[in-house]
């Protein structure tokens, strides 16, 4: 979300008995007579009171809401947003490539033993809840030890 900084002047006369004209901070709720004040989220804000809700850092530039509470970047993302089970970044924009209960960026989606990637429509499978194999990789490192645990060498190997 951007937010649009207007610039105003309010002359004098204005903050007399006409003053109940001017806006009112959504924050704090006092009057703004600064000459610069912000609107965001169908209200005014006095530039120093637009905030972030849990670290109370100036949002200038850019903001998120959610139930009415304003957020950092860092903070919304910390709170809201999904982490990529590849690299642990939060994924904020774009694709997301879902394995069982893990989302993935799809530049993570790799196999745990090639390093793949793993394309829409390509064979994987998810081992323990959170082990990533390309098909290739899991027959090979999965199944197949267990079929040679459980299938005799050969047909003449368990003869007395």
């Amino acid at each position: 979300m951007r937010l649009t900084l207007l610039c105003c002047t309010w002359r004098e006369e204005r903050m007399g008995e006409e003053g109940s004209e001017l806006p009112v901070c959504a924050s704090c709720g006092q009057r703004i007579y600064d000459g610069q004040y912000l609107q965001a989220l169908s209200a005014d804000w006095h530039a120093d009171c637009f905030r972030c809700c849990e670290c109370s850092a100036a949002l200038s530039h850019q903001y998120y809401e959610k139930d009415g509470q304003l957020f950092c970047k860092r903070d919304y993302w910390a709170r809201y947003g999904e982490s990529c089970h590849g690299c642990s970044e939060h994924i904020t924009k774009g694709l997301v490539m879902v394995a069982g209960e893990l989302k993935y960026h799809p530049e993570c989606f790799i196999c745990l033993t090639c390093g793949t990637f793993i394309g829409d429509g390509d064979t994987y499978t998810l081992v323990e809840h959170s082990k990533l194999y390309c098909g290739h990789c899991y027959y090979q490192t999965v199944v197949t030890p267990v079929i040679e645990q459980i299938l005799p060498d050969s047909p003449g190997s368990r003869l007395p």
